[in-house]
């Protein structure tokens, strides 16, 4: 009777797991074309505005959300932007493993820190920060229980011009929850000068 040797099981398993994985380098074979076109706006290199934000570093499962409330209609929705038009095409085009193979990526490079910012007076932003945003930004703890972004490291005109879209109705969820909706009662609080005081304090502090 053959006996298989426990190194040949060994790196049987070895084989399945490497084959089944993907590193920033090497994207599995669904989205290596995609990975392209998505690195154009969203990657280290993108020449786009600083409006389009970075990926990098995410988590996968708050990327995947976006993803899914870029194709139903809930964010984008309110724009002629072409390069948002072009994300809902490409989107579309791709199925929920595709995405879900996108997302992982991105979550798994390493996270680029952005120093852009925008006119603000960061002393004033920082009481209103520490007492509407800090609770689920600013501590591992908030954002997983919240599964709120870490916006430390992102684009500070991205950053404000999210915050007007929440205030203005704009920028909506595939599946709402007391989290989700929190951010749009936080965000309608403030003017035009507030939100740009809270972002160039969360620019101040980045490391």
């Amino acid at each position: 009777m053959n006996q298989t040797h426990p190194l040949s099981i060994l790196l049987v398993l070895l084989v399945a797991l490497t084959g089944n994985a993907y590193s920033d380098n090497e994207p599995a074979n669904g989205i290596k074309h995609i990975i392209k076109s998505c690195d154009a706006c969203h990657g280290a290199d993108a020449r786009v505005p600083t409006t389009v934000p970075a990926l990098a570093g995410l988590k996968d499962s708050y990327l995947f959300e976006q993803i899914e409330n870029f194709k139903q209609g809930k964010r984008g929705f309110d724009t002629d932007d072409p390069l948002v038009t072009e994300m809902k095409q490409q989107l579309n085009a791709l199925n929920k493993d595709q995405l879900q193979q996108l997302a992982k990526l991105y979550s798994r490079r390493s996270l680029l820190p952005d120093p852009a910012t925008v006119p603000g007076n960061s002393a004033q932003g920082k009481p209103l920060y520490d007492e509407h945003c800090k609770g689920c930004h600013s501590s591992t703890i908030g954002r997983f229980m919240t599964k709120s972004p870490d916006i430390a490291n992102m684009k500070g005109p991205y950053l404000l011009a999210q915050l007007k879209l929440f205030a203005a109705d704009k920028r909506l969820f595939s599946v709402a929850g007391k989290h989700k909706s929190k951010m749009v009662k936080v965000a309608k609080q403030f003017n035009g000068e507030e939100l740009a005081d809270i972002v160039a304090y969360i620019k101040s502090e980045q490391p």
